[in-house]
């Protein structure tokens, strides 16, 4: 069951991070709190970057990729927008569902019931109130499901920009990958990039991002050397 409230705490007008958000991006992020407190999952927002602009009713993408870059947001393994410090912020004892469910079980009992019967029923009704109140809203536009990114449609600038910021790339790094993309039809060596994410975690791992190249020598940050052509210069991939 979703709480209706959520601690938040005088600190917080304190906190370099914080003090750092446009008001654009704290907006944000103070809604990213209310979905966190209404998806009731550890810090999990039940949003994912693909809906996050029809989800907050207007276009958060360089909100977010601030958000991300700063920490206060993160993806979790199920490729939720997340909280992470919502664990320590937030105490498990807010939730009194689980003591509301206990306490009606017990007391929900028909007059005319046999005592046998009791405990059996209570507990059965327990069950689908239960079943109720966990219902969750569930944000699918349809044009999500229809058009994910990197199976049957290209992604946006600004969809590429997210992902490198939740990596520590530049701004830059994300405008030079859509654009050679763009160039090339979305192709790597001649074959289809099936998932664009992996490539540029791939760069990034290998020192291949232009904003980890060295301006003269051609040599990674990581010391590896750039694939060259045939006239020796150096190529992107």
């Amino acid at each position: 069951m979703s709480l209706p409230w959520f601690r938040l705490y005088h600190e917080l007008k304190d906190d370099p991070k914080i003090g750092s958000l446009d008001d654009a991006s704290f907006r944000v992020f103070i809604e990213a709190l209310c979905w966190a407190c209404e998806h009731s999952n550890g810090g999990g927002t039940g949003l994912t970057l693909e809906n996050a602009n029809w989800a907050f009713r207007r276009t958060v993408t360089t909100p977010l990729q601030s958000l991300f870059q700063s920490g206060l947001l993160t993806e979790n393994e199920q490729g939720e927008i997340f909280v992470p410090k919502w664990g320590e912020r937030q105490k498990p004892s807010d939730d009194s569902s689980q003591r509301v469910h206990k306490h009606r079980a017990k007391t929900t009992v028909t007059a005319n019931q046999p005592l046998q019967s009791r405990s059996c029923n209570a507990t059965e009704e327990s069950r689908v109130e239960e079943s109720r109140v966990e219902e969750k809203r569930v944000l699918t536009p349809p044009e999500v499901e229809s058009e994910p990114v990197g199976k049957s449609r290209n992604p946006t600038v600004e969809e590429v920009r997210l992902a490198v910021a939740k990596i520590g790339l530049p701004e830059s790094d994300a405008d030079w990958f859509w654009n050679k993309c763009e160039g090339n039809g979305w192709t790597n060596g001649g074959k289809k990039i099936k998932s664009w994410p992996h490539v540029i975690a791939a760069w990034k791992a290998q020192g291949y991002m232009p904003s980890q190249k060295h301006p003269t020598t051609g040599i990674s940050m990581s010391g590896k050397p750039f694939p060259r052509n045939a006239q020796g210069n150096i190529v992107a991939w």
